[in-house]
């Protein structure tokens, strides 16, 4: 699996859990407020080895609960499957973090048991127009509306995510999503983080129209709570 980063201590990505956050290498998504560029694309320089990282989490598996595969985009690497297989057999919980493109791999990590949450972004309403603004995926609507009933479905534990931002979130928005989730355990309303050191395209943040504020994402987990059993909101970084 390419590897490119690891957050070494997190209390917040996974869910009650002390976790390291394992980022692997390369998106098929090109979201231009992304506040990881350095894992969408695939830079040779930045690759950290794969044996360095389970002699890593070995070292401190008095430390975590569990462990989370975040990216980037986990789920387009082949050898996902057996890296979650090793990653298991030490011990750890997965958290996987996905923006739902692959539904095929998703159900054979949850058919396999082999991950234990999954949080996925739903980037926009679920529809080809919405989706092409952020992928060139063939058949992306289909693949999402699988992924979200595969994860409601067979998931031991999920959350759905959107990272609130404009141009392309608002009320309409966020009650098309809602229903594409509707009576999902937990959707969680992320507030982008104007302040980001790294955004994937930086003329995105030139001026703060992009921003919604507290309020709006207040007015926004309002409209999208009577369809979810759980709406909350968050910072994204």
């Amino acid at each position: 699996m390419l590897f490119c980063g690891i957050e070494k201590v997190s209390l917040n990505d996974y869910p009650e859990k002390i976790s390291c956050v394992l980022f692997t290498a390369g998106c098929n998504f090109f979201c231009p407020y992304c506040h990881n560029p350095s894992a969408v694309k695939i830079c040779k320089e930045s690759l950290i080895d794969e044996e360095y990282i389970f002699h890593f989490i070995n070292k401190r598996k008095f430390l975590y609960d569990g462990v989370v595969l975040s990216g980037g985009e986990p789920t387009i690497q082949d050898d996902i499957v057996d890296i979650c297989r090793r990653i298991k057999a030490l011990g750890f919980k997965i958290k996987l973090d996905t923006n739902g493109s692959r539904p095929e791999t998703i159900e054979q990590l949850l058919t396999d048991k082999l991950v234990d949450y999954v949080a996925m972004d739903i980037k926009a309403s679920v529809d080809i127009h919405s989706y092409r603004k952020f992928t060139a995926e063939p058949d992306i609507v289909s693949s999402i509306k699988n992924s979200v009933s595969l994860i409601m479905d067979k998931a031991p534990d999920y959350e759905f995510r959107t990272t609130c931002v404009k141009p392309f979130i608002n009320k309409t928005v966020i009650e098309s999503i809602s229903l594409s989730i509707k009576d999902a355990k937990k959707y969680t309303l992320q507030k982008f983080n104007s302040y980001a050191l790294e955004i994937l395209d930086k003329n995105f943040i030139k001026d703060n129209n992009h921003m919604i504020e507290k309020e709006g994402i207040s007015e926004l987990v309002n409209v999208a709570c009577s369809n979810v059993k759980q709406c909350g909101e968050s910072l994204s970084l």
